[in-house]
């Protein structure tokens, strides 16, 4: 007996009973790694089934991992850094920001003071108050003595040469004098008037010679007072000097220290000049950037230019190109529109303001980039410094430079910057033959050889040439600059995922590595899970 079955009994069964085979026909259709080897169920063993599927499982949960690690590092916006030499055979020389360590010439002061008598001008007793606590008055007086040279202090000043005469008679006992006061007084003068009693280029720089050129072919000696140092003088500001590795290239310089003019202070005991080097357009930090160099010696600076590129924020590094992304822009700090940016820089405006905020005053070795002369030229509330003499401010002072920091002025380091590693190497100069024929360069001479210019036959008399070969070799110093060699370092960093696809691509590596997952696959997966949801709503 044959039985039939109908339509309407196949029809009638459940709408679901196929829908297991098609969801297990669509996995059998699938490559994934691992699977495919534990689905083969006649042509393996159930033991190698599992384990199959076990290290399916493992892969899985290392690649999560992974995975996880890849994006959590990409959150982070991590960097490399990678260090670079880089051939130069022509380098641009840094700028270059002499400054002596002493504020006042002595007869540049009397001849200031001189003038001012005779005009009767309003600040006379300035000068004359500069002229006793600076212990000018008392250098003159040594001069008077040795020289027999008019000061003229007694006349022009009464009252502190009184002082100075009871000084001098008690064995140059200073205690009437209130050597707190120079800071004071010298401050209180107005710029100008601080550099023309300063030393001038025309008398300390000597010599200046680029490429074996005069410089004055390639830029002008720019000349600026500063309250703690006196006049500095600024040499290759604008960076245009261009010069070839070795020490016959470079910047060659000399200078006369007139150390015999000095000021007579307890505060005044170092003697040499204080040497920056920086880019052009940076301020020169002379407290935390400079070097010493001794006079009666030949410095070289041997240098080596080396390039920072930085990544600015969101990552590690959270560079700044300009002082707009600093808390002092162009419009609150005027003074900064001609200035390159340098964290070094931020960081001593951060501290200016918070002493001046906290304190109402700053002390003036704080501020060597002239803040306060230049908040006055352009109309800028300016601040005043602190005097030594007031407790309230000097404590004050104390208090606040230990409770300040830095991190409030978000001072980041700067997204370009570039660095000059020194090497320095000093012998004595001029040598015991040198300082003759340097005495003859230079047209020195002596009163006591009616000022004419020393000569061979000069030699002989020990007692005459003794004086102009002691002024040579005390006061002169020589400084050369130049590059060690024709390379430069470049150190610059690069993120890790510049761009999407290279997040793609450490992912991929992440996936490959436990899962052999492919973009394919990854395709092919998702075909799979789609479809199964379809099959399941269906």
């Amino acid at each position: 007996m044959t039985i039939r079955l109908t339509n309407s009994a196949v029809n009638n069964k459940s709408p679901n009973a196929n829908v297991p085979n098609k969801k297990a026909s669509l996995w059998e259709k699938t490559s994934i790694p691992g699977y495919t080897q534990a689905k083969e169920r006649e042509k393996i063993s159930m033991t190698r089934k599992k384990i199959w599927l076990a290290l399916m499982v493992l892969g899985l949960l290392l690649t999560l991992y992974q995975v996880q690690t890849v994006l959590t590092e990409y959150g982070k916006y991590p960097i490399t850094t990678n260090i670079m030499v880089e051939e130069a055979p022509r380098q641009f020389l840094p700028a270059i920001t002499v400054c002596t360590y002493n504020r006042i010439k002595c007869t540049f002061l009397q001849r200031e003071l001189n003038n001012c008598f005779a005009k009767n001008c309003s600040n006379l007793s300035h000068f004359c108050k500069l002229g006793l606590s600076s212990g000018c008055s008392l250098t003159m007086a040594l001069a008077n003595v040795n020289n027999s040279q008019p000061v003229g202090f007694n006349k022009t000043c009464p009252d502190e040469a009184a002082k100075l005469e009871w000084s001098i008679k008690n064995s140059f006992n200073t205690s009437n004098i209130d050597d707190q006061e120079l800071d004071d007084i010298f401050a209180a003068f107005d710029p100008e008037d601080r550099r023309k009693i300063g030393m001038n280029k025309e008398l300390m720089v000597k010599i200046c010679m680029a490429t074996k050129q005069n410089c004055s072919q390639f830029f002008e000696i720019k000349t600026t007072n500063i309250v703690s140092r006196g006049n500095c003088f600024g040499f290759n500001q604008n960076g245009s000097i261009q010069v070839r590795p070795g020490p016959t290239e470079g910047i060659t310089l000399e200078f006369y220290l007139a150390r015999d003019e000095f000021i007579w202070h307890k505060l005044n005991n170092k003697e040499g000049l204080r040497v920056v080097l920086h880019q052009p357009r940076e301020v020169p930090l002379i407290e935390e950037l400079g070097v010493d160099v001794l006079p009666g010696t030949a410095t070289s600076f041997s240098l080596h230019s080396k390039q920072i590129k930085r990544q600015p924020d969101p990552y590690p590094s959270k560079c700044v190109t300009s002082w707009n992304e600093t808390l002092f822009t162009e419009e609150a700090f005027p003074i900064v529109k001609s200035r390159r940016y340098t964290q070094v820089g931020c960081t001593r405006f951060c501290l200016l303001e918070h002493l001046v905020f906290e304190c109402d005053c700053i002390f003036d070795v704080y501020d060597d980039m002239n803040v306060r002369d230049l908040h006055r030229e352009i109309n800028v509330p300016p601040f005043d410094y602190c005097s030594m003499r007031n407790e309230t401010q000097r404590k004050c002072i104390d208090e606040q430079y230990d409770r300040y920091n830095n991190e409030e002025c978000r001072c980041q380091p700067s997204c370009n910057e570039t660095i000059y590693e020194i090497q320095t190497s000093s012998l004595t100069w001029p040598s015991k033959i040198g300082w003759f024929y340097k005495s003859r360069e230079l047209n020195v001479s002596s009163f006591l050889f009616d000022y004419k210019p020393i000569n061979t036959s000069m030699l002989d008399d020990e007692a005459l040439i003794a004086p102009i070969r002691k002024d040579i070799q005390e006061n002169l110093l020589r400084l050369d600059f130049y590059f060690a060699s024709g390379s430069r370092t470049i150190i610059q960093e690069d993120p890790v995922y510049p761009d999407f696809f290279s997040l793609l691509t450490n992912l991929g590596g992440a996936l490959s590595l436990w899962m052999g997952i492919s973009f394919i696959v990854v395709v092919e997966v998702l075909e799979v899970f789609i479809d199964s949801i379809l099959k399941c709503i269906r």
